[in-house]
């Protein structure tokens, strides 16, 4: 074989590689979303129920919710800006983690801190459901205190983000058959259509015994302690230490490019 030939080879036999390594780059790159969405599988269809995508994700095949999640967009928020922020890659962040990071994290004064947590993270990731640039449906991760534990939920809101669409709450360590009632379904009903602030921008919500429309819950009987727990971390989740700066630009604009 001449030199002229094998270095024509070589250069064929290169740019196939690269040509094949761009198109692996690239299906990885368009797959890593769907990747990850399977990852976390089971938070997922949380975050697909509480959408409002899927009354009973539970009852989906994997396929399918992933095929929902993906249609939300994942943003990440940086609660000392209120701002939406691309600094951090939502598909990579792990709030937990961040929560007991110091470099990541932020103590909560005490006079605020309703969750009995500490400090929090400073990014939190959301999922909204956009039509067009507005956002229809937005699901804020909250977590606090219970009476044993801490407990983990979502909760969702409607486009004037205020209106409550529902609650999950998919992780604690409550006592079973009494404190594990806040997931029942029939108690996480009860919360939707209630509304978070009045028409001051004041936070009204609560759990309370004999509750009232618009803005309480009624209590679980035996369970008080749990059920105020999570009365307790949404007030301090939608104060104005959590969310309630962020969804207070929302409602002077309702779209999902707000915050750039």
């Amino acid at each position: 074989m001449s030199k002229d030939t094998l270095g024509r080879t070589l250069l064929v036999a290169t740019g196939v590689a690269l040509g094949c390594a761009l198109m692996v780059s690239t299906t990885v790159y368009f797959l890593r979303p769907i990747q990850l969405a399977y990852a976390d599988l089971e938070r997922n269809r949380i975050v697909v129920e509480a959408a409002g995508l899927a009354p009973a994700a539970s009852e989906l095949s994997d396929r399918a919710v992933v095929a929902l999640f993906v249609d939300l967009q994942v943003r990440i928020v940086d609660l000392e800006t209120d701002q939406f922020t691309d600094d951090v890659d939502p598909q990579l962040y792990d709030q937990r983690a961040a929560s007991n990071d110091p470099e990541m994290s932020v103590a909560i004064p005490e006079q605020l801190d309703l969750a009995r947590l500490g400090s929090r993270a400073r990014y939190v990731p959301v999922y909204l459901r956009v039509e067009g640039e507005r956002i229809e449906r937005i699901v804020l991760p909250v977590h606090g205190q219970g009476m044993w534990s801490t407990i983990y939920g979502y909760l969702s809101l409607e486009s004037d983000f205020n209106t409550i669409t529902g609650i999950r709450i998919y992780e604690h360590g409550e006592t079973a058959g009494i404190g594990d009632r806040i997931q029942a379904p029939v108690w996480q009903a009860e919360w939707i259509g209630r509304r978070l602030y009045d028409n001051d921008g004041e936070l009204r919500f609560r759990i309370a015994r004999n509750a009232t429309p618009p803005f309480e819950v009624d209590s679980i009987s035996g369970a008080s302690v749990t059920a105020e727990g999570v009365g307790n971390l949404v007030r301090y989740w939608l104060g104005e230490h959590g969310y309630g700066p962020l969804l207070t630009r929302l409602r002077a604009s309702g779209t999902a490019a707000e915050g750039q």
